[in-house]
């Protein structure tokens, strides 16, 4: 069976809450920088499968860009990822995608005409 947008959708707000618990428990901790960062990549991963015109819909093209380029940066060169770095965009970039994600959802339903 095929996934939907409405099922990417789900995965990534699925993992952006797991993100906000992670951070809920103690942004200074290396582990839970790690599966914070882990859980956002895979969050981008599942908007990235959203079809464009939904996604461009909600998110514009070149704010997409820079958030793929956040998921690379995490995917291809954790390593290199200044912690600080990091901790700010999970403590303050997150809710702002997570707003959108949610914004998806919705737009998702609406095109589908199902809550």
């Amino acid at each position: 069976m095929k996934r939907t947008d409405r099922d990417w959708i789900a995965d990534a707000a699925s993992h952006l809450e797991i993100v906000a618990a992670h951070l809920q428990a103690t942004a200074d901790s290396q582990l839970v920088l790690d599966a914070a960062a882990l859980r956002l990549s895979a969050a981008i991963d599942s908007v990235a499968h959203v079809s464009e015109p939904l996604r461009a819909s909600v998110i514009p093209d070149p704010l997409w860009r820079r958030i793929k380029g956040t998921r690379n940066r995490i995917a291809h060169e954790y390593g290199f990822v200044d912690r600080d770095v990091l901790r700010t965009i999970l403590e303050k970039d997150v809710a702002a995608f997570a707003a959108q994600v949610a914004q998806l959802r919705t737009a998702a339903e609406d095109l589908e005409g199902t809550p």
